[in-house]
C-alpha cells in the first residue's frame, strides 16, 4: 500500500525535495515539527509542508507529485535492488521520469486489459498497472523495477512483435500498447511499429535511431 502523506522541502527557487513519507496524519505533523526545528537550529533556508502523496488529494498536482506517488508504491527492498543505493535521502529523490501519463493510463485503462509497455526503462511504472490482467514490460535494458505481475521481455518492440506476439496470441480487443519516449535501436520507427500492429494504443515522442557505427 501507498504511503498517505509525505513532507517535503521547497528552496528559495521553489525546486521540492521528498523528505520523508508516513502512514498516519499526526505522526506528519510530529515529523514536521521536529523537522522544523532542526531547520531553525542549524539556520536553513527554505519552506517544508506535510502534504498528500495521492495526487488525487491534491488540487493542483506537479510532475513531481506523480513521482512520489510511484515512489510511495515500491517497497524499500524492491528500490534498493534496483539502484543499490543505501541513502535514505538518494531513495526518495533518485529521477523516475515522467510519471503522470502512465498514471493517467493506468486509470482509464480498463483492468480487463492486457497492457504491453514498450520502452519502459526502469519500469517504476510498473506498480500503476499491478491491478490489469497482464502487465508486459519490453525494454533492452536489465535492471528494472518488477511489481508483482509483471512479466519482462529484454528486446527491442520490434523483436517483440514479430517473435513473442505470434506466440503471446493477445485479445488484440483487450490489449492495450504504450509507446512513450523510444528509440529505435532496431532501426525502426518503434511507435510506427505500435500504431501498424495493436488497436488500443498510446505513442508519443518516439524515432528512429539514424547511426549506426559507421556513420558516427
Amino acid at each position: 500500500m501507498p504511503k498517505k502523506w509525505k513532507i517535503i522541502a521547497r528552496d528559495p527557487s521553489g525546486k521540492e525535495t521528498l523528505l520523508r513519507f508516513c502512514d498516519d496524519l499526526d505522526e506528519g505533523r510530529q515529523l514536521l515539527a521536529d523537522l522544523k526545528a532542526e531547520q531553525d537550529r542549524i539556520g536553513l533556508e527554505g519552506e517544508l509542508a506535510l502534504t498528500a502523496v495521492f495526487p488525487e488529494w491534491l488540487p493542483d498536482p506537479q510532475p513531481e507529485d506523480y513521482k512520489h506517488y510511484v515512489r510511495s508504491l515500491i517497497p524499500d527492498e524492491e528500490w534498493m535492488r534496483v539502484t543499490n543505493i543505501d541513502d535514505l535521502m538518494a531513495w526518495y529523490n533518485l529521477e523516475l521520469g515522467d510519471m503522470r501519463e502512465y498514471f493517467l493510463l493506468a486509470k482509464v485503462i480498463p483492468r480487463t486489459y492486457t497492457v504491453i509497455d514498450f520502452g519502459c526503462g526502469k519500469n517504476a511504472q510498473s506498480y500503476l498497472f499491478m491491478q490489469h490482467r497482464h502487465y508486459y514490460a519490453v525494454d533492452t535494458g536489465k535492471q528494472m523495477f518488477r511489481a508483482p505481475g509483471t512479466f519482462y521481455f529484454q528486446m527491442t518492440a520490434g523483436d517483440f512483435i514479430r517473435h513473442e506476439m505470434p506466440r503471446l496470441q493477445p485479445d488484440m480487443h483487450r490489449t492495450f500498447a504504450i509507446c512513450s519516449n523510444v528509440t529505435g535501436k532496431d532501426h525502426g520507427n518503434p511507435g510506427m511499429l505500435v500504431r501498424m500492429n495493436f488497436l488500443n494504443m498510446y505513442t508519443i515522442n518516439n524515432f528512429k535511431y539514424f547511426f549506426d557505427d559507421e556513420n558516427k
